[in-house]
């Protein structure tokens, strides 16, 4: 049985070390093209936004605070990084554009689910909104599933090994030293292993919605895709929502919102959070 254990150990392990390899390098190479015109995005960035502090009138403040903004975002979209997102974010607030504001902390919080700056700020953004407006909670079972949701095959991949792998060095040592504790742990391991592994039949059955922000101040919510639906709210929409797109029906775009309801909004005040290529 040790035997066997310790071929599933090599087994896994070359399977995470090659996965792990490819990613390296195709990051690696993507980041390699695309620094050069980032760097450039940036120092313009950095010189705009220190224009916008300097500036006495409050409308070319925050007309400079949005190009900031602007130059960041693109920027990052060059060159993705969490920092220049939420550089992009804050330049967006000053520059009172709140619905790019939580678009740009959420494409960093995709980028890296930990990133403090981006979670703290998109949490006030959050309570700011009106109170009847639905609002995600950070900390929610399905905030945290949906996150696992979004993790790339590969990450889900090499999650799996690892906790495979963990699970059978844990099984291993339990038999060979005989000790109970350690059999308890490879079972916990094994509990880890079967939810990743659940998580990643889902994705490839069930893709998770795509997440989205309304961008547009006043937008208004309908019960169909018709400018002549009943308003599903008696208020339009603030920019900063966050919403899931559901279906796209012509120039409608059917949302579901943190509070499950859907309704049907223009899809010229929606901007996805993914980005393509």
């Amino acid at each position: 049985m040790s035997k066997l254990w310790g071929l599933f150990i090599c087994f896994g392990l070359a399977l995470f070390v090659n996965a792990s390899g490819v990613a390296a390098n195709q990051h690696q190479s993507s980041k390699a093209a695309s620094d050069s015109a980032a760097l450039a995005l940036i120092e313009q960035a950095l010189a705009t936004y220190r224009q916008a502090q300097d500036a006495t009138d409050s409308a070319e403040r925050s007309s400079l605070f949005l190009q900031a903004a602007r130059l960041f975002d693109a920027a990052a979209s060059a060159n993705p990084n969490p920092a220049l997102y939420a550089n992009a974010g804050t330049a967006y607030i000053q520059g009172q554009q709140r619905g790019f504001a939580t678009l740009a902390f959420k494409r960093a919080i995709r980028l890296q689910p930990e990133y403090p700056q981006a979670l703290r700020s998109l949490g006030q953004l959050r309570a700011s909104l009106p109170a009847w407006v639905p609002r995600p909670s950070a900390q929610s079972a399905d905030a945290m599933f949906a996150q696992l949701m979004l993790w790339t095959e590969t990450e889900r991949d090499n999650a799996m090994v690892g906790a495979f792998l963990l699970t059978s060095l844990l099984f291993a040592l339990a038999l060979g030293l005989r000790l109970s504790a350690l059999g308890w742990a490879g079972g916990i391991g094994l509990l880890i292993f079967t939810a990743l592994l659940a998580i990643s039949v889902r994705a490839h059955l069930t893709p998770p919605l795509a997440d989205a922000v309304i961008t547009v101040n006043h937008s208004t919510v309908h019960t169909s895709d018709s400018i002549n639906a009943t308003p599903r709210f008696t208020e339009a929409l603030p920019a900063g929502v966050e919403v899931r797109l559901v279906e796209t029906r012509g120039r409608w775009m059917r949302v579901r919102f943190a509070d499950q309801g859907e309704g049907w909004v223009s899809a010229s005040a929606i901007s996805m959070v993914a980005r393509d290529g």
